[in-house]
């Protein structure tokens, strides 16, 4: 037998339809057919659902109460008795014509799963690890429940930072020569703020002893300046707690409200010594509350305050935040 090879011809080879192309109209026919593929399929699957919805609510209404009398004889008697079938779970006495029952719903918006959700940790107050003391000193620390936690950094230009009280407050020194600005950054989010102020003393013939010029930094990048605030109107005497602080010894006076050269401070309204000091925690009105931070994710990054002023003896004032973190979960 002799095998014939059998070429195809340049001519051939042009003309030949058999086959297909890919292109892009047959993708965007492709992906129509995709397409209405899913509405129709997802129909169906509501269709199916509705069935058997149906079929569970003509089993949870079903009633199974029963129920007989007892009877009583010249000579014994017997109690009667009752069961009476309760609602089951998901279940309507009176199902509505034309919807599914049994706590269906069809029209629920597509869930992200790659999404977080804004968790918030229970409130709570700084806690230091490190302190730097002097002009220019620095402080750090965590702030949190110990689930949902944040760090914290203190810092200062010309101020002086001289040390820590019970490991929650940070001291500074009062003194004209030791004015400065003061910051305190989280790495994430607060809410539900408070700034705490305590042993702010006023001494006649000294300097005014002020603190405020308080700018606050949220976490979406907005920067309030000269930011207005409210003292919580706590009746303060020593020795008492107030929310998550306590104030100390000499502490028994509230802090005042005033306004130097066009912007706000506290101070202590009467010049009475240093055996009478002022404490109060301050509230800030621009801050989110938990509730929609909650929502939001939105809260404070950092605020800012001038402290100036004060008495020529180096006295030392304290100052401590609360608040509750914002952290992220993962789905």
């Amino acid at each position: 037998m002799r095998a014939v090879l059998k070429l195809t011809t340049p001519t051939r080879f042009i003309t030949d339809q058999a086959g297909a192309v890919l292109s892009v109209e047959l993708l965007l026919v492709a992906t129509v057919a995709v397409v209405g593929m899913v509405v129709a399929l997802t129909a169906s699957r509501d269709a199916v659902v509705s069935e058997l919805s149906d079929v569970a609510g003509s089993v949870q209404d079903v009633y199974q109460g029963v129920a007989y009398n007892g009877t009583v004889s010249a000579s014994g008697a017997t109690g009667g008795s009752g069961f009476f079938d309760a609602l089951d779970s998901g279940d309507d006495s009176e199902d509505v014509s034309g919807l599914s029952d049994n706590c269906i719903l069809f029209d629920v918006v597509p869930v992200d799963e790659s999404a977080t959700s804004v968790v918030l940790s229970e409130p709570a107050t700084l806690s230091f690890e490190s302190v730097t003391t002097g002009v220019g000193g620095s402080a750090t620390g965590t702030i949190g429940d110990g689930t949902t936690d944040t760090t914290f950094s203190i810092t200062t230009d010309t101020g002086n930072i001289a040390g820590t009280t019970g490991g929650t407050e940070l001291r500074f020194r009062e003194t004209d020569a030791f004015s400065g600005q003061f910051t305190i950054a989280f790495d994430d989010p607060l809410t539900d703020f408070e700034l705490f102020i305590r042993g702010l003393n006023n001494v006649m013939g000294a300097v005014e002893n002020l603190i405020g010029n308080f700018i606050l930094t949220l976490s979406d990048g907005t920067v309030i300046g000269n930011a207005p605030f409210s003292i919580l109107p706590d009746a303060i005497t020593e020795n008492e707690s107030f929310g998550l602080f306590s104030t100390r010894r000499n502490d028994n006076s509230i802090l005042s409200a005033v306004n130097r050269g066009g912007l706000d401070f506290v101070t202590d309204p009467a010049a009475d010594g240093t055996g009478n000091q002022a404490a109060g925690r301050i509230v800030f009105p621009d801050i989110p509350a938990a509730s929609s931070s909650a929502a939001s994710g939105l809260g404070l990054s950092s605020i800012s305050f001038d402290r100036t002023g004060g008495p020529r003896n180096s006295f030392q004032a304290n100052v401590s935040v609360s608040g509750q973190v914002i952290g992220e979960e993962s789905p």
